[in-house]
């Protein structure tokens, strides 16, 4: 007997970040997008005996396909204002982020009805919009600088946690929250 980590990777990676500026009449707007995708595979643990049988390939594990997918992109847009002592802003963004792991320790040879396969799962969203002036005084031969600004913003997010089969099959969903902001 005893264990044998199977060497089973793979993995993909992609990015892109562009962004653009443009000097307009009434200041100057710029906007950008940055994006991340990827997606990945782990070893599993099999018997030795079984590879050694040649039952189990020394790549493999033991039904469930251990990895993950993560995803994330952030997008905005910004116009500035310059004008002799005043200088204001215009910016909106959002972001989203998911990610989702499968993974499985001792698999099947261990619990061969429950396992201790494990899906788990986060999507997260934020978005939000700001605005700020800012005006430079001249008093009495001394500058004071004024500013004001708003900005709202939202995050919504949500996670889980599920037992699941080495088949993928899913025994009980275990932890799940999501919030507001």
């Amino acid at each position: 007997g005893g264990l044998h980590w199977a060497q089973d990777r793979n993995w993909r990676q992609n990015r892109l970040a562009a962004g653009v500026g443009q000097e307009l009449a009434l200041g100057r707007a710029e906007a950008f997008v940055l994006a991340y995708d990827a997606a990945w595979s782990h070893p599993g643990v099999l018997r030795f005996d079984d590879v050694e049988a040649g039952q189990e390939d020394h790549y493999g594990s033991y039904g469930l396909r251990q990895g993950g997918t993560s995803r994330r992109v952030l997008a905005g847009a910004t116009w500035e204002l310059h004008r002799d002592h005043f200088r204001g802003s215009v910016m909106a963004y959002a972001a989203g982020r998911w990610l989702h792991l499968i993974q499985t320790w001792t698999g099947y040879f261990e619990d061969p009805t429950h396992s201790d396969g494990t899906g788990q799962a986060h999507q997260a969203f934020t978005a939000g919009f700001r605005t700020e002036a800012h005006q430079l005084f001249e008093w009495w031969e001394d500058y004071s600088l004024g500013s004001a600004g708003v900005e709202f913003r939202t995050d919504l997010f949500q996670q889980y946690n599920e037992s699941i089969q080495p088949n993928g099959q899913v025994i009980s969903l275990d932890d799940r929250i999501e919030g507001r902001q």
